[in-house]
């Protein structure tokens, strides 16, 4: 009997230690279950205000693209009344008023980045005043105190699009800034960084180097 009652001491032990490692390993897994379970509603939520902020970003994508269609149409169709006032002018005798004045109007449709190496601000300021009084748009642009990779070795002016009209304008400016500068401009086809499809036919980068030689 002794034995006997001494290996059900030993086996209610053992089950007492099986229950406890079950409890445990059920304890375990509830709080594995309720960790994974917190992760995923964070999760969840994560994305779902991500999707909200996609759907946002699209709207915002969506307006902007609207806005350059218009004023896309707005430009062309102000080119086109442009154009009707040049040729009107231009069959009749125009004073020289006149003339700057159609001058000024097909001018304004084009935009310069202007850059100089090391100009007399004076010099600089002088130039670029004289582009902006003749009806071009001065973007970004500066009096550069260092030489940049992207500058260029000579004075040029850079041009993004191909067609005839493009081109002439181009030769045009580089003219211009020759009589405004006294150096020789190349007039350069550019690689185009920077400068959206949309504004490549009417957009220039002038890169004035005050001295260099023209070849």
């Amino acid at each position: 009997m002794k034995g006997s009652g001494g290996e059900l001491s030993a086996l209610a032990r053992t089950s007492r230690r099986t229950a406890l490692l079950s409890l445990l390993s059920f304890v375990i897994i509830v709080g594995s279950l309720v960790y994974s379970a917190a992760n995923l509603n964070a999760a969840s939520k994560k994305v779902a205000s991500l999707k909200v902020e996609a759907q946002k970003l699209t709207n915002q994508k969506s307006a902007l693209d609207l806005e350059v269609k218009e004023l896309t149409e707005r430009r062309a169709n102000l080119d086109s009344a442009v154009k009707r006032l040049a040729n009107t002018v231009a069959s009749s005798s125009p004073t020289s008023e006149t003339r700057a004045a159609v001058a000024f109007a097909l001018n304004a449709k084009y935009a310069i980045g202007f850059y100089a190496l090391r100009a007399g601000p004076s010099r600089y300021e002088g130039v670029r005043d004289s582009l902006q009084a003749r009806g071009y748009a001065l973007i970004r642009g500066g009096n550069l105190p260092e030489r940049t990779s992207w500058l260029a070795q000579r004075s040029s002016v850079l041009y993004y699009d191909d067609s005839p009209v493009t081109v002439a304008k181009a030769n045009e400016v580089a003219e211009m800034l020759h009589r405004l500068t006294g150096d020789q401009f190349l007039v350069v086809r550019g690689r185009g960084l920077g400068v959206a499809a949309r504004d490549a036919a009417e957009s220039f980068r002038a890169h004035w180097i005050p001295g260099s030689p023209a070849q």
